[in-house]
């Protein structure tokens, strides 16, 4: 039987999504060789926490221009496009995503969470948050933003009122960090 988590789109903004093990997994070697030269230019990051810290801090004016350009040609290069409408698999325990080093897939595949990185698709707005396998999420218009919901056990598009939300932030830059 396999393992998926889903992301149903409701807003009016298409989205982009990547989707990593969650933990301290070692940076270079979740990725395939493409996706790894992708993210050479930012060397500061060891590990997928370090990432997941980091990439929560978007709204925070840490991020320089040079680090959302690396984010921006990453999601458009290797993430999984959910327009309005649209309900995608983020992850399937059957197969790794293109970015993934398919030799290690095994090995951080025998985890039931992982973290979910969205964002819009003008790359805006970002949302960062762990989810457990068999899940789905779906995506809501929220006063001038959004937010992520956590759908009803066994459901794509009907969202549990009771359970998670995650909102997404406001992506703000800096110019004094340097990535090296």
């Amino acid at each position: 039987m396999h393992r998926a988590i889903y992301l149903s789109n409701s807003a009016n903004q298409d989205f982009q999504a990547i989707i990593i093990p969650s933990g301290a997994w070692e940076w270079s070697q979740i990725w395939s060789l493409e996706a790894c030269r992708a993210w050479s230019s930012m060397s500061a990051i060891q590990t997928t926490h370090d990432f997941y810290k980091w990439y929560k801090s978007a709204s925070t004016g840490e991020w320089t221009p040079e680090w959302a350009k690396v984010i921006s040609m990453f999601f458009d290069s290797y993430a999984t496009k959910v327009s309005a409408g649209e309900s995608k698999e983020l992850y399937n325990s059957t197969r790794p995503n293109e970015y993934f080093n398919k030799n290690l897939w095994d090995k951080f595949n025998i985890g039931s969470n992982w973290w979910i990185f969205l964002r819009t698709k003008d790359g805006k707005y970002t949302s960062a948050f762990n989810s457990n396998e068999n899940h789905a999420w779906i995506t809501e218009g929220k006063n001038q933003g959004y937010e992520v919901i956590s759908a009803k056990p066994g459901k794509v598009w009907h969202a549990d009122m009771q359970a998670s939300r995650h909102g997404f932030e406001q992506v703000k830059t800096g110019v004094t960090l340097s990535v090296r």
